[in-house]
């Protein structure tokens, strides 16, 4: 893939700057919920809110499971994305 990437960039067809790097995926999210990615803190925000609100959970134990929730949806999805890569890395070295 990096020949095809030069070759692209050496005849013009695309700009160096075209080219993004994947998105780097932690297996799992930070303990301090300010450093999580926006994203995850705003699923986190809303599942907590609406656990309070309409569930009548104390703001406590609405933030406390809404965490839990997000922890595990964050893992299912990151965890099979990181399965998945290292499924293609094993691929292709079998190639």
């Amino acid at each position: 893939m990096n020949r095809w990437i030069e070759y692209l960039k050496t005849h013009g067809l695309i700009e160096r700057t075209q080219i993004a790097a994947p998105p780097v995926v932690a297996a799992e999210l930070p303990d301090v919920l300010a450093d999580w990615p926006d994203e995850w803190r705003e699923v986190f925000e809303e599942r907590a809110a609406i656990m309070e609100y309409d569930g009548g959970l104390s703001q406590v134990d609405a933030t406390a499971r809404a965490e839990g929730i997000v922890r595990t949806m964050y893992e299912r999805r990151t965890g099979s994305a990181l399965e998945a890569g290292q499924s293609a890395k094993r691929n292709t070295r079998c190639n």
